[in-house]
This record gives structure tokens, C-alpha cells and sequence, in this order.
């Protein structure tokens, strides 16, 4: 539930009272229900597309030619999943401070991108989007509709046809998305006060992954995928004293998780120091390791992706 609140401070000069008012500013955002909103693959975008209300810190300006840089620069007021039945998305957001970058009548973005999957961006403006100043008595609620807006990236058809948005494709580094941010943007409001479907070691589309894993590697926790199987693929390496294992994840470079490989004899004691662990690869988007200990040598070994919260 949006709260608002109006404080309210007094001083007395002579005879009379002078009452000064300082109210926090509803922003009420939104893209229209009901129109086709395609990735650049003209596809329908999905719950797993997020639209976030925010602004570039230190006077950035995006652009296509600065693309790379967007996500160091950008803090987001709010976010809202696509919403993929209804089509668009709606969000009313309380501004409570005008503290940088959301200072007064400092330009204001609507910045739509891919939870995961191709990096699909869409970025809107308008001259009319500025931050209210909340020192300012008259200010009133604003009501800012991406049908109104241009885009810095993406395409718009006013008239829907044959889309309303379409998303650009980028190759650059996603916003970072904090867990709990992740499962404000997966799950529904009424999901998120059932622990059985949305705490991190639930499993609410039966398919054997936990939401904590589900997340780590960028796949959907509500629908139980077919391709999930190729987020994590495990394999053998012939080299001079035996067969060792391989495995290979694909990570979600959005998130603030941390993706490890563990090792273990007996699938009680499991290890992943160096001393047992090779990296082969590690990027933001990819890990590959392998087992320094042939199976050979030991009669069996076993391999387990991990996945850390970190703040």
C-alpha cells in the first residue's frame, strides 16, 4: 500500500502564522494495456521483461553510442514486471526525497529491459518527465504514459501497428538486479506473501530447481523449462592421467549472486577450493570448470552448482 504523508511545520512571526507544507508526490507511470509489445525478435515481451522508473546520476546522458556505460550510472526509484496477459504495465510511486539524481526538475526515464535472455532495452524520456520539487507546496501528483514519450532506444508506433514498443538488442552489461528485487519482479503480490511458493528454497514449478537457483542462472521459476537443461551442462575432458569432469553454467549476469562449482567423493563433503576446482572460464555470463581429480584416481566424483546471496 503507497503511503503519503504531509508534514507539517509552524512559526510564529508577530501576530500572525506562517504554515509551510512539504508533501511527498505520487508519480503514477505507465505503458497501455491492450497493445502488442514485441522484442526485437518480434516476440511478445514476457513477465520476465522489467520496466524501471529511475534517473543517470552525475548528469549521464544515455545514448546509443554510450550504451555500455547505462547501468554504472543509472538508480531506479521503481520497477514493475511486464505485465504479459494484459499487455503494458501501470505502477504508482511515492517520491520522498529530492536527493541526487532524483533532484528537482532533473529529467526522469523509463528504462524497460530483460530480466534474462537476450539483452532487449528499451529507454524512454519526455520533456515533461521532470522530478517535482518537494519543497514546493503546489506540486501535484504526476502522471507520466510511455505513449507520450520518445524513445532514446527502442521503436514506437503510436497507432499499434504492427507494435506499440519494440525493444533494441544490446551487447552490454544488464542492470544489476538485487535479490529481493528479483522476486518483486518474478512474483505476484500474492506470491510474495506465500513462502511456499517464493522463499528461495521453494520450487514452485516442480522442476527440481529452487528459486535461488532458478535466479543464479536466469531461468523462470514459474514455468517449468524445457531449455533449462542447457543452463547447466556436465561433461568429460580426456587428459593425461584420466577422465575428468566438466561442467559448464550459464549465469545470470543481472543479478548480485555469486556462482560456484563444488566437487566432492561421497556427496557429503564437498569442496570448492582451487586445490580441487580449475576455472576455465569466468565471465559474467558464463563459468566453466573442471575437476582437477580424474575419476580414475578416485572411482567416482560428483559435481553440484551452488548459489550465494550477496548483498
Amino acid at each position: 500500500m503507497m503511503r503519503c504523508r504531509l508534514l507539517l511545520h509552524s512559526a510564529v512571526f508577530g501576530f500572525g502564522l506562517l504554515i509551510s507544507l512539504r508533501a511527498d508526490i505520487a508519480i503514477h507511470w505507465s505503458g497501455p494495456a491492450g497493445e502488442p509489445y514485441w522484442t526485437k525478435g518480434d516476440e511478445p515481451l514476457g513477465s520476465s521483461f522489467v520496466w524501471e522508473l529511475g534517473a543517470f546520476k552525475d548528469d549521464f546522458q544515455p545514448s546509443r553510442r554510450n550504451f555500455d556505460q547505462w547501468a554504472a550510472y543509472w538508480v531506479p526509484l521503481d520497477r514493475v514486471a511486464h505485465d504479459e496477459v494484459g499487455g503494458g504495465f501501470a505502477r504508482t510511486t511515492t517520491l520522498r526525497e529530492n536527493s541526487n539524481p532524483f533532484t528537482a526538475n532533473g529529467r526522469a526515464y523509463i528504462w524497460g529491459y530483460a530480466l534474462r535472455g537476450e539483452s532487449d532495452w528499451v529507454l524512454l524520456k519526455s520533456d515533461a518527465w521532470t522530478w517535482p520539487d518537494l519543497s514546493d507546496s503546489l506540486s501535484f501528483p504526476r502522471f507520466w504514459q510511455a505513449q507520450t514519450a520518445q524513445t532514446v532506444v527502442g521503436e514506437m508506433d503510436p497507432d499499434g501497428n504492427p507494435f506499440f514498443l519494440r525493444t533494441e538488442r544490446f551487447r552490454a552489461d544488464p542492470p544489476r538486479v538485487y535479490a529481493d528485487d528479483w522476486l518483486t519482479a518474478v512474483f505476484s503480490d500474492n506470491d510474495l506473501d506465500d513462502p511456499a511458493i517464493s522463499e528461495w528454497d521453494r520450487d514452485p514449478d516442480g522442476d527440481g530447481w529452487t528459486n535461488l537457483v532458478e535466479m543464479g542462472l536466469g531461468t523462470n521459476p514459474l514455468v517449468s523449462e524445457a531449455e533449462r537443461r542447457d543452463a547447466v551442462v556436465i561433461a568429460y575432458d580426456r587428459v593425461a592421467d584420466g577422465h575428468h569432469l566438466r561442467v559448464e553454467v550459464k549465469r545470470n549476469p543481472m543479478v548480485t549472486a555469486r556462482i560456484q562449482v563444488a566437487f566432492s567423493v561421497d556427496r557429503t563433503n564437498w569442496s570448492t577450493a582451487a586445490e580441487e576446482v580449475e576455472i576455465l572460464e569466468d565471465r559474467a555470463d558464463r563459468l566453466v570448470v573442471r575437476d582437477r581429480f580424474a575419476i580414475e584416481a578416485l572411482g567416482k566424483r560428483f559435481a553440484r552448482v551452488e548459489v550465494v546471496l550477496q548483498d
